[in-house]
């Protein structure tokens, strides 16, 4: 393979006089001697300043002479470089260790990364070394050659010890993730390693297939920054594998999905089915398939005979391309309880689960969501208006679109909203004259904007003649900041890179920046379910603005695979590794004693209050040391129905950081008396005990009484909201007697966010207390219906087999983990890491239940 030229910069704008190879002779030999070369092969080449082939039988050589012959014009030759490539089926003699998947020679690209992260791959160790501010964690995201699928072997982490001699800023806590889907979905962890603070090659093994690796730097050895020398990710070898290394570069393809294809075999509605009196059966557990042809064609489903429940319907919805429906569900009584809308997903398949309250027969009905189309738009736009003019010539109302303008001042909406007018369209695409179109820094803000609307948006990505390594500033270096900014925003937007003028789509990877301006554009469509498109003339960016419309336009295949099960499986929740304060327990909490007279009870041989005390001396071990606490009683003084009974609290340990000595030696000090049961009164201390100290606490409630003093303990909940106070309110009944009581507080807590725990006995209490003061989460359906809840680290729970989201709800805040999948009589683990100052997650795949599970 022979690369004539703009590879590294652009020979074009450099030199005024170049010449490329028009014919050249390659010649291979089994030593260095002159004499002994044979011609294996003579080939023409192309004027043209891009990746030419040439190809001959396999032969056996230790060296390879290539001689230009003859130029296209006169001039300094352009020759980038030039690839010998092995065949595959052969022994190779090339040196395992050589094989590193991220080098820039080798096709590697950095996906997302902090500036100068080029430096780890730019083979200087030693000489430019990689540094950033330590704010972790920090995430270095690379794809290989073609973003093809490759078999990882290990990475290795190479430091040389500075003059200095400081090594604390080097890498000390690492986890690696791959993912074979896109830069931004579907990592999946290998491990989590320690690398030590010593010079030389520390090697992490990976042994797995990926598209995409993540390496993540959660902490280092004390600097405040961070710094590496070089960064290797070696391929691996087996038998039956071809290395991405060992085949020529393809070129960049066209639409990635043809409107043409056809979905698998499946059952076909039943027309018509416009009315829910004509709908077709839904058949459970097998694909059925449809067609919306226009804007205001319906399809109705009917989903007969539900049984009584608790059921869960799993609908998995496709779209041939994409999802580009509604789909409604409606309930027994012609309700619509739920409704997918295609804007929140770029993935070609959904998985929704509802939860079913109701027996009888319900409906689905799938209409079209409207397009709306944005249309990033810089520079001199005179030769690309009868293409553009083209791909609006089909617009039709729902269907709408807006032109954005992106410098590096940011994104600028030409039109100041959506339409189907397009003569103001066009006036719009006109009036951008000035400015480049590149990828800046600022046009994360234009992902964001995008993000902020659920409709199911498109968006033509307009790049014209961008000259990818002009400035420093702009091109490469910003859009990778904008595809890192992508990938952490993730909108419901699929976007079509248009890369025009041949010099900005090189193939190659720059030394500078590790990578190209079409890898941070395919990245960026790959991330988003779009397409990109290598454009270089008026009549090719006719025929791609004609393919995306074709595209776009086309009928909306779907398939529809639903489920209904009452089965159950298991999910689990553990905090793994390093304790994470947020989801290890409380950072401020409460705790209030109920020490009334009815507390002198006795529970086998011992009085409730003791074991009570007993029980709050021992779960206090497990709040963390760095947590602020505050200890209250109430009922322990003031002997019920003399003067201030009701007002009878005290706050045996201020608010501050935990001193468990002190607080045990208070507990020890508390008797019940004969007093009376004011929670309260107790609660409303709390505004004091707080001391306007900010963020989220806990409040765990200790009682075996119904409130004899306030009438209103909701209102009392309330106003402390109303005061500002984020407070959730954990009640742990024990030995409560009415149904009524354990019922009113189960209320109470669930008022303010928080839970009810039924303690029975010493055991139970004990259990209580201590699940009271873990970080728990909702299980939640498609629908945000609350359907299971359990705690971190609080072990196994039932949960019917369906695809849910889990909300932790953190002291600081709520950590929502989505597509989590519980498969029937399977056990699914989500393991929660501390990734620097964020919680890392880990979701493992469903995996059968052992028999003692």
């Amino acid at each position: 393979m022979l690369y004539p030229g703009s590879q590294r910069e652009n020979h074009v704008s450099r030199y005024s006089n170049v010449a490329i190879p028009r014919y050249i002779e390659i010649a291979t030999s089994t030593s260095s001697n002159v004499n002994e070369f044979v011609v294996v092969a003579t080939a023409a080449l192309q004027p043209l300043l891009e990746p030419q082939l040439v190809k001959f039988d396999p032969v056996e050589a230790s060296h390879v002479r290539v001689t230009v012959i003859d130029s296209h014009t006169g001039g300094n030759i352009v020759l980038d470089e030039i690839e010998v490539f092995e065949v595959s089926d052969e022994d190779s003699v090339v040196d395992e260790s050589v094989l590193n998947l991220a080098s820039p020679d080798l096709g590697g690209v950095f996906v997302q990364a902090s500036s100068g992260a080029w430096k780890l791959v730019d083979g200087t160790a030693g000489e430019n070394r990689w540094s950033t501010k330590a704010e972790f964690p920090i995430d270095l995201v690379l794809a290989f050659r073609e973003d093809r699928e490759a078999l990882v072997k290990s990475v290795v982490l190479y430091n040389q010890k500075p003059k200095s001699g400081n090594t604390d800023s080097w890498p000390k806590e690492i986890s690696v993730a791959v993912s074979s889907e896109t830069p931004a979905s579907g990592f999946r962890e290998i491990g989590r390693f320690e690398a030590l603070a010593v010079e030389g090659k520390q090697s992490f093994p990976v042994n797995a297939q990926a598209r995409y690796l993540r390496l993540r730097i959660n902490s280092n050895h004390g600097d405040d920054e961070v710094s590496l020398d070089e960064l290797w990710i070696f391929e691996g070898r087996e038998k039956g594998y071809d290395s991405i290394l060992a085949a020529y570069p393809s070129k960049v393809s066209a639409l990635r999905h043809r409107p043409d294809e056809l979905p698998p075999a499946g059952h076909a509605e039943t027309e018509p089915n416009d009315e829910f009196s004509d709908a077709s059966n839904l058949v459970l557990g097998e694909l059925n398939l449809g067609v919306i042809d226009s804007p205001t064609d319906v399809d109705h489903y009917r989903i007969p005979s539900v049984p009584a429940g608790p059921l869960a319907l799993t609908l998995e919805i496709n779209g041939y391309p994409d999802i580009r429906t509604y789909v409604a569900l409606f309930d027994p009584g012609g309700e619509q309880i739920a409704q997918f809308n295609p804007g929140e997903t770029t993935n070609d398949l959904y998985r929704a689960t509802w939860h079913l309250s109701k027996p009888g027969e319900y409906g689905l009905k799938v209409s079209r969501a409207p397009m709306s189309m944005v249309i990033a738009v810089g520079g001199k736009l005179d030769t690309y208006e009868a293409p553009l003019k083209g791909l609006l010539d089909n617009l039709k109302a729902p269907d709408e679109i807006t032109v954005i303008r992106t410098s590096k001042k940011g994104a600028e909406y030409l039109l100041p909203d959506f339409t189907s007018d397009e003569v103001k369209v066009m006036a719009a695409v006109k009036a951008e004259t000035s400015l480049a179109a590149k990828l800046y820094k600022d046009d994360h803000n234009f992902w964001k904007e995008l993000a902020a609307s659920n409709i199911r948006k498109y968006s033509v990505r307009v790049s014209q003649g961008a000259e990818i390594y002009a400035e420093e500033d702009i091109g490469v270096h910003h859009g990778l900041y904008a595809a890192g900014e992508l990938l952490n925003t993730r909108p419901g937007n699929r976007v079509f890179m248009e890369l025009g003028g041949v010099h900005a789509v090189t193939g190659q990877s720059s030394v500078l920046y590790a990578t190209t301006l079409s890898r941070v554009s395919q990245h960026i469509a790959t991330t988003t379910g779009g397409q990109i498109f290598s454009i270089s003339s008026e009549n090719e960016a006719e025929e791609a603005y004609t393919g995306i419309m074709d595209y776009l336009r086309s009928s909306a295949l779907y398939g529809l695979s639903a489920k209904l099960s009452s089965l159950k499986g298991t999910l689990e929740v553990q905090a793994t590794g390093e304790r994470i304060p947020s989801v290890s327990g409380p950072s401020q909490v409460a705790l209030i004693l109920d020490a009334s007279g009815s507390m002198k009870r006795r529970m086998g041989e011992r009085r409730m209050i003791d074991i009570a005390k007993d029980v709050l001396g021992k779960v206090i071990q497990d709040i963390p040391d760095e947590s602020l606490v505050a200890l209250r009683v109430f009922g322990h003084r003031i002997n019920e129905g003399l003067p201030g009974d009701c007002q009878d609290t005290e706050a045996l340990v201020p608010f501050s950081q935990i001193n468990r000595a002190e607080m045990r030696s208070k507990l020890s000090q508390v008797d019940a008396s004969g007093g009376t049961t004011l929670i309260g009164h107790a609660l409303r201390q709390l505004t004091t005990d707080f001391d306007s100290a900010p963020g989220p606490k806990l409040v765990v409630l200790v009682t075996d009484g119904e409130e004899e003093c306030e009438p209103d303990l909701p209102g009392v909940v309330t106003a402390l909201q109303a005061r500002g106070i984020d407070v959730r309110l954990n009640i742990v009944g024990f030995a409560l007697g009415e149904e009524r009581v354990k019922q009113s507080m189960a209320d109470l807590a669930d008022l303010s966010g928080g839970r009810y725990f039924d303690a029975k006995d010493a055991a139970s209490l004990e259990l209580s207390v201590a699940q009271a003061l873990d970080v728990p989460y909702r299980v939640v359906d498609s629908n945000g219906k609350q359907v299971a809840t359990g705690s971190i680290d609080g072990g196994p729970i039932a949960v019917i087999e369906g695809e849910y989201s889990i909300v932790v709800d953190m002291t600081d805040r709520n950590l929502q983990v989505t597509a989590v999948r519980i498969l029937a009589n399977q056990v699914t683990r989500i393991e929660l890491n501390k990734d620097g100052q964020e919680v890392g997650i880990n979701i493992r795949e469903p995996s059968p239940l052992q028999s003692n599970q």
